[in-house]
């Protein structure tokens, strides 16, 4: 030992002596009230006092050695100390875990969706054109009206057009549906992107008569080409239109749209277009550097509103339409960033309910060693250094939670991908990137900072004569009321989830018990293109009709029809003009065009009249088929069978003539009710459009699946079957909302109310503990185990009822912001309100009896001797 140091503890214990004679007097008399004999109290207060060596000597070296040297002693302390309460320690690693992981995962999504910037070369140039009309913003244009923006300017070379779209692709005699990019022809160049094989895109593949050209995604080459370097070169035919396979984009880049990547990309002048003679497409450009948005919002205006105006003929809708330019670095996740706001909201109130939680155990702990601090600044230890361990304890837990939270981020990232249904684009995956750990590391520190600080000062400003007099328990009783506190906090959020759980579940409950009016079970549904068939013209009639001949003679099958939209999830309108109707124009009316067994196979019950059958074809009369609703409309009172209406304006009022009239159902959505429909027959049709077949099994449809689909390409191996789902998938996929609601109120109300019950045990836990004494007094002089049991469950009850009371409001205020998504109910419905109080009160009560009852069941004695 070196004389400095030597000195410097001789000086201490010279300083310190006369305090700790204080205290062993202190402490001897103490023990002499409790009726120890003078001697043997003193002993015992030696020896108390003796154990404050460890202490000493460590506050000794604390104030000798170094900063680095000093970190280090606390970091070894602190894990000792962690060590010898293992309980603890698990409970304060696991509850952070919980709240950590929950926002590492949502941070993940957060950053793939919209703070990861596109894998191209200076991507904070990249920009995209959009418009806005008043408060609405609009992103797509009008194909090929306003092609002309895509001329060359000296401020945006390079402004590219694109599209997604789903298409059917054959390769060889396999076809399948595929997401197809349509782009023009500067797309590649003005990313910056070179091809991984071969080639990409360039001027000549969007000349007029030129070749088509496709260039694969990797993820397309590997999926459906296990990497094979000779497909370069031949030939793939989209919709019928050849395409020549001249390259393959790099790994890493999925397109612009992260929910959507492209498969197989084409120029826009490549392949007809889909459905029609125009669509709308996204417009792109790279701007120079140096040049700001402004300047290229101004330079491209005046072309857009020329064709603006080309287009709307109308000055008065030309002030409310503005062009804008966006950065767009990070490529078009627009959707993603309703749900996300949502999940950081429910993260971040589960973050809060952890962090209370925290610090409730922090403060039960640091009230249990309360004369151990005592002693720490008694001995010469300033209340700083002593915050300061506490701190690092703290810390040691928040690394702990961190490190344990990014494994619990993998499990919730891959359960939020899956609700969100965010897992098929493959962009979103979990990774330990640099801002992934940044983040985790700083909701850690940060956490360890905010919610370690208030238990170490609550605990160092108690005095030191409190401590070494009143004894730990009344000390640890005084130091509970913060605690009490963050309890409450936590079951007033744990209601505002649980309402919400309970409102969203109720919703989607209600939803799935709507009529639809039809027999959603049994039902197969898929999608078939006569358009793809080797046949052509009429013959395409008589390949339906075979189609039809053999599928409902299948094992297993009941019936089949065919329609041109599915019976629900997708909707057609029109405008109608019925014959002799003096209002003039009506409503536009949903429609369908069905072939013969339609409403018998999807149980719509006929309640007049006929169906169609194979003699509504095309030369006989034109007929139509209505639904309640419409005969309610436009005949109310009458009878609307042989009655007509036409739908090319008010001269073709004589045109359909009604012969049926089936029961309303529902084929939008299960929150709208019935509206008046039309249906044609399918045999009165020119030319056929992709068509649904719906098929009725006996059994389980999905089994049937197999079994059709070798039917279908028994008659033509050219007909392309997609979009294969049951009827119960279909309207489980329109309810997607309110599921991914419920799911994720569900998931977030069960932590926080796990977390809750987590922080009630601990602290009745703790709180019995320290009044083992008081308990043993009280039994000993004759109380019930009833009596004391109800003693510590009235303040745990109390704790739980201040936090409803303020919970209950709160809840009610905030869900007057999501009454637009509720159904069957108002954002005040009491049944929610009460179970989801009910839930609460249940589960906390259970988790306080448990300790409770653990020491009613201790022998007084054995009580009164441990203190």
């Amino acid at each position: 030992m070196g004389w400095t140091r030597f000195f410097r503890r001789r000086y201490w214990d010279e300083e310190r002596k006369r305090e700790l004679e204080a205290y062993l007097e202190i402490e001897t008399d103490e023990n002499i009230a409790r009726g120890m004999p003078p001697e043997e109290a003193r002993y015992a207060a030696q020896r108390k006092l003796g154990s404050t060596t460890l202490i000493r000597e460590e506050i000794y070296h604390m104030n000798s050695l170094g900063w680095l040297e000093t970190l280090w002693q606390d970091l070894r302390y602190g894990l000792r100390m962690l060590a010898r309460s293992p309980s603890f320690t698990v409970v304060a690693v696991l509850t952070l875990a919980l709240g950590i992981g929950a926002n590492s995962a949502l941070f993940s999504l957060l950053h793939d969706a919209l703070l990861e910037r596109l894998p191209i070369p200076r991507p904070q140039e990249l920009v995209q054109l959009t418009w806005v009309q008043r408060a609405n913003y609009g992103s797509n244009f009008n194909w090929p009206d306003y092609e002309p923006l895509l001329e060359p300017q000296a401020a945006l070379p390079g402004l590219f057009a694109y599209l997604n779209r789903e298409a059917t692709v054959r390769f060889g005699e396999a076809a399948e549906r595929v997401r197809v990019q349509q782009v023009s022809a500067s797309y590649y160049s003005t990313l910056g992107l070179e091809s991984l094989a071969g080639r990409t895109l360039s001027a000549e593949d969007d000349r007029p008569g030129a070749a088509g050209a496709a260039v694969l995604s990797y993820a397309y080459w590997r999926r459906r080409f296990a990497l094979d370097p000779s497909v370069l070169g031949k030939t793939v035919y989209l919709e019928a239109t050849p395409l020549t396979i001249v390259g393959v984009t790099p790994p890493r880049f999925n397109g612009l749209d992260r929910m959507s990547p492209p498969d197989i990309t084409c120029t826009l002048n490549a392949a007809p277009l889909p459905d029609g003679s125009s669509y709308y497409v996204y417009y792109f450009t790279r701007l120079h550097p140096g040049v700001a948005l402004g300047e290229a919002r101004s330079r491209v205006a005046a072309r857009f509103r020329a064709l603006l105006q080309n287009e709307l003929k109308s000055e008065r809708w030309m002030s409310d339409i503005k062009l804008d330019v966006r950065s767009a670095g990070t490529g078009v996740s627009l959707e993603l960033v309703a749900p996300l706001a949502i999940l950081g909201l429910l993260a971040g109130m589960v973050l809060l309910i952890c962090c209370t939680n925290l610090a409730s155990l922090l403060l039960a702990r640091a009230a249990a060693r309360s004369r151990e601090i005592a002693v720490r600044l008694a001995l010469g230890a300033g209340r700083r250094r002593v915050v300061r361990q506490l701190l690092t304890e703290s810390l040691l837990l928040s690394v702990g939670g961190g490190g344990l939270g990014l494994a619990v981020g993998f499990g919730v990232h891959h359960l939020l991908t899956a609700l969100l249904e965010l897992d098929r684009s493959g962009t979103f995956q979990y990774r330990l990137h640099l801002p992934l750990l940044v983040f985790t590391a700083g909701v850690s520190v940060l956490t360890s900072a905010v919610f370690g600080l208030v238990p170490a000062l609550r605990i160092t400003g108690v005095g030191l004569q409190n401590a070494m007099r009143s004894g730990q328990a009344s000390v640890a009783r005084r130091s509970l009321g913060p605690t009490r506190a963050f309890l409450v906090a936590q079951v007033a959020a744990s209601v505002l989830l649980l309402v919400g759980a309970t409102l969203f579940i109720r919703t989607l409950r209600n939803l799935e018990a709507v009529d639809a009016g039809f027999d959603r079970e049994h039902l197969l549904m898929m999608t078939v293109d006569p358009r793809e068939s080797r046949f052509q013209g009429e013959r395409v009639t008589a390949l339906l009709d075979e189609l039809m001949e053999k599928v409902p003679a299948l094992p297993g099958v009941r019936s089949a029809a065919l329609a041109y939209i599915p019976l629900f999830g997708h909707s057609a309108q029109k405008q109608v003009w019925v014959q002799g109707d003096a209002a003039g124009d009506g409503p536009a009316v949903a429609f369908n065009i069905v072939g013969p067994d339609f409403f018998a196979t999807s149980g719509i019950p006929l309640l007049m009249g006929r169906e169609f059958s194979t003699r509504d074809r095309a030369g006989a009369p034109l007929v139509a088929i209505v639904n309640e609703a419409f005969a309610r409309t436009y005949f109310p009172g009458q009878n609307p069978l042989g009655r007509r209406f036409g739908d090319h304006g008010p001269k073709s009022s004589g045109q359909y003539e009604i012969i049926g009239v089936v029961k309303d159902a529902r084929y939008t959505s299960l929150r709208l009710p019935p509206r008046p429909a039309v249906f044609q027959p399918l045999g009165q049709l020119s030319q056929y459009p992709p068509l649904v077949l719906h098929v009725r099994a006996v059994g389980d449809p999905e089994k049937m699946v197999a079994s059709v689909r070798r039917s279908i390409q028994g008659i033509d191996s050219g007909l392309v079957v997609y979009g294969v789902r049951t009827m119960t998938e279909q309207i489980s996929g329109t309810l997607l909302q309110e599921r991914t609601f419920a799911a994720l109120c569900a998931l977030f109300g069960a932590l926080a109310l796990g977390l809750c019950c987590i922080g009630l045990y601990g602290v009745t836990a703790h709180s019995v503990t320290q009044r083992s004494k008081e308990i043993g007094i009280r039994m000993a002089l004759g109380a019930e185990r009833g009596e004391v049991l109800w003693l510590f469950l009235r303040e745990t009850l109390l704790l739980v009822a201040a936090g409803l009371l303020i919970g209950t409001p709160a809840a009610l205020a905030c869900t007057k912001l999501v009454r637009s998504l509720l159904f069957g109910l108002t954002p005040f419905d009491p049944s929610s309100l009460l179970i989801a109080l009910l839930l609460l009160a249940a589960v906390a009560t259970a988790a306080c009896l448990l300790p409770v009852r653990r020491a009613t069941k201790v022998d007084p004695m054995v009580a009164l001797r441990y203190e």
